[in-house]
């Protein structure tokens, strides 16, 4: 680690016991806007049959953050999870409903020109519980989400509102020669099977207030969506499969089949 004194990098580290604020209450420069900045430049390299070790795999930032087996909690919780990070981003100005903005987060992950690589992530986000289960309940956990993402209209929504946007910007050319390997959504399974059988079910829809009127919606209807309207037709074809559903409402397993030839208008 490099430690900035006066006007010159000197090579050591910081170790502070106890908790560190930066503060900065006059941030009105938009090019020196950080209240703090992280910056590293990886200089080792990696050649055929040479050490190996030199990935950067600690991260420019590290955030580090264990509750010790000493130290439990098995009474009077208050159900406030320990949090590794917290970002809170906030507005009280009167900005206008056509001006400003917020990000709580951004992740950017660029390939530069002249560069080539062999996986580009922008985000990896894990859940790993490897615990020992409860004696009173037998679980290792009770509840466990990968992501969870809310959110709360209380004002009123001018254009838009989606709670999650997937959007490809691509302009390269893919080598995938099935529609398996191209995909904005892949849902999968991992290698190893679980110890009580299968996934019940890969998408579950619940109303807890708001009612959902449609599963799906188009703003196109000549199949550049996956959606091709067609006046009056008739089913033509042979069903050679069928698509599993399941209301848990009655409990009973739903059948859509799959037709080997496009309905045809009559």
């Amino acid at each position: 680690m490099a430690i900035l004194k006066g006007n010159r990098l000197q090579g050591g580290y910081v170790q502070v016991r106890g908790p560190v604020q930066f503060i900065w209450t006059e941030m009105n420069d938009k090019n020196n806007s950080s209240v703090l900045r992280v910056y590293g430049t990886p200089n080792g390299t990696i050649a055929a049959g040479g050490a190996d070790g030199l990935e950067m795999t600690q991260g420019a930032a590290k955030i580090e953050f264990y509750r010790g087996a000493g130290f439990p909690v098995t009474s009077d919780w208050g159900g406030a999870e320990d949090m590794g990070c917290r970002i809170n981003v906030g507005n009280y100005a009167a900005n206008g409903s056509a001006y400003g903005g917020m990000k709580g987060l951004r992740v950017y992950a660029r390939q530069y020109s002249g560069g080539s690589i062999a996986n580009i992530y922008g985000l990896e986000c894990s859940v790993d519980d490897r615990g020992t289960a409860d004696a009173t309940t037998g679980h290792t956990f009770s509840n466990m989400y990968s992501a969870l993402i809310t959110s709360r209209v209380n004002g009123v929504c001018g254009t838009s509102w989606h709670a999650l946007i997937v959007e490809d910007n691509s302009q390269g050319s893919f080598a995938a020669t099935v529609p398996s390997n191209d995909s904005l959504i892949l849902i999968r399974t991992g290698a190893d099977a679980r110890a009580d059988g299968n996934i019940l079910s890969a998408i579950h829809l619940k109303k807890s207030g708001t009612s959902i009127t449609n599963l799906f919606s188009f703003s196109d209807n000549a199949g550049g969506e996956g959606f091709t309207a067609i006046a009056d037709g008739t089913q033509g074809g042979n069903a050679q499969g069928y698509i599993k559903i399941y209301d848990e409402e009655t409990a009973q397993t739903l059948y859509i089949p799959c037709y080997d030839a496009a309905p045809t208008a009559s």
